[in-house]
């Protein structure tokens, strides 16, 4: 079990009940939005609700790093991490089409054949980058 370099700032049993139990529902939710929009061959929209579910996993986690729970802590880190695109470096400069209404695989694709990033996917990644540096540290 880690201590966090802060005490005050454990959670309580009770709070990483909740916590738990309503990142779960919601990812659960995510999951079905995921297969649905991938069915549809909606691309933008499985990436956005990945990306949402890349997040979600993160602060599940961060919630697990304040209780103490290191290891459980560190593998939702890396699931959190595996829903980002892989290809976090391409310029916004450098995407094709609209991100923000693209529904082929046509739209949602950059000047070199790769998926576009949304803006906040790099933002969600670089948290999630963060918080997981934040455990390894203590």
């Amino acid at each position: 079990k880690a201590t966090p370099k802060n005490k005050s700032i454990l959670l309580t049993e009770e709070e990483l009940r909740s916590a738990s139990a309503s990142a779960g529902a919601a990812l659960s939710q995510l999951e079905d939005l995921v297969q649905t929009s991938q069915d549809g061959n909606n691309l933008m929209s499985a990436q956005v609700y990945r990306t949402v579910m890349g997040n979600a996993l993160s602060l599940v986690a961060a919630c697990y790093a304040k209780s103490g729970s290191a290891v459980t802590a560190e593998g939702l880190f890396q699931s959190s991490l595996d829903k980002y695109p892989q290809y976090l470096n391409i310029p916004l400069s450098q995407q094709a089409g609209d991100v923000h209404g693209a529904t082929t695989a046509a739209n949602v694709m950059n000047k070199e054949g790769r998926p576009c990033l949304l803006p906040f996917s790099a933002m969600y990644a670089a948290a999630t980058h963060r918080r997981y540096s934040e455990l390894c540290q203590n």
